[in-house]
Order: C-alpha cells, then sequence, then structure tokens
C-alpha cells in the first residue's frame, strides 16, 4: 500500500490491518525521521533504522516470527 506520506491513509491502514497479517508500505507517514500513525494496529513495524525518514516498511502483526534482512533493506527496500 502507497500511503503518500498521509496521517490519514496510516489511520485507515490501521483500520484494514483488522483483517490482515501484514503490510507491504511505501510511503509511510515520517515525522522527525521515525514512522508515525501504525503503533495501535498491535504489530511490529519493520524497517531499516539505520536511516534517515524511510520510505519503505513492513508491518507485521504479533505472533509471526520474522527474521530482518537488514543485509538487504535500505531507505526504499526492507526484506524480512
Amino acid at each position: 500500500m502507497n500511503l503518500h506520506y498521509s496521517k490519514a491513509a496510516s489511520a485507515a491502514l490501521c483500520v484494514a490491518m483488522r483483517s490482515c497479517d501484514f503490510a507491504l508500505i511505501q510511503e509511510p507517514w515520517v515525522k522527525k525521521g521515525a514512522i508515525r500513525g501504525l503503533k495501535d494496529v498491535g504489530g511490529e513495524l519493520i524497517y531499516s533504522r539505520s536511516t534517515k525518514n524511510p520510505r519503505a516498511c513492513i508491518l507485521i502483526k504479533k505472533g509471526f516470527q520474522i527474521l530482518l534482512l537488514l543485509h538487504h533493506c535500505s531507505r526504499d527496500f526492507t526484506a524480512v
């Protein structure tokens, strides 16, 4: 889902996550270098924390075992 850096789109994704286990996200809402608006889902937000203003992330609900492939992550790409 492309959120177009929108606060409203982030809120809509939180509602949609009630029936989804994960979301592949482009252009999340970012404020002060961190992704915002997706904490209420009750999952884990995965992205490269070593980059400023990430443009790609994965949101996975709790209960799934994941392994971040950090060597393959960048500002524009997240891999698990």
